[in-house]
Parts: structure tokens; sequence; C-alpha cells
């Protein structure tokens, strides 16, 4: 029986050793699978954003101008747009409606 009491920290050692394995494992499972998820939803949020930034410019270029409130939403966008890594190509089209269509209608509200 002492044989046993001698082998006890070699069979818990390998045991815990597999346990932490194997969890280790599936933790890391999850995290390449959770990445995977977190850059698709990235990129489609970025998506969204172009497209709704692209429909107000060829909104306001049709028109010939630009209401403050869709200024005010389109440069609101853009921000978010470029913290999700966006490019210049959306920037030019920003930077347009910011400086060259001119801006008409009611201001913004401010109450």
């Amino acid at each position: 029986m002492d044989f046993i009491w001698q082998a006890l920290p070699a069979i818990i050692s390998t045991v815990t050793l597999g346990v932490v394995g194997f969890v280790s494992k599936k933790v890391m499972d999850f995290l390449r699978e959770f990445k995977a998820q977190h850059a698709a939803l990235m990129e489609s949020q970025r998506n969204q954003l172009k497209a709704s930034i692209v429909a107000t410019y060829e909104r306001v270029v049709a028109r010939g101008w630009i209401t403050p409130m869709e200024l005010e939403s389109v440069n609101r966008e853009f921000d978010s747009y470029k913290k999700l890594g966006g490019n210049h190509y959306i920037h030019s089209l920003v930077r347009r409606m910011n400086e060259e269509i001119p801006v008409k209608g009611e201001p913004i509200p401010t109450d």
C-alpha cells in the first residue's frame, strides 16, 4: 500500500497536467473562433458605414446641397468608420461634403 502513496504525487501531477492541457486547448479554440467572428463583425460594420456615407454623398451631390443634420451624421459615421480602419476613398467623399457642397436647410436644434 505504501507504493500507492509514493506514486500518488506523480499520478496527481499527470492528471492535473492532462486536465490543464485539455482546458487550455478548449480556451484557445474558443478564442480563435471569437477572434474570427469579431473580425467579420468589424468588417460588416465598416461596410455598412461605408454604404451609408456613399448613399448620403450620392443623394447630396444629385440634390446639389447638404443639410446641417446630414453633414453632422455623415461626420459621425466617418469618425466611426476611421476607428474601424476605413480608407481614404471615403475620406475624399466626406471632405468634399464638408468643403465643397453647400450647406442649406434648418440648423441643428440645440435643445
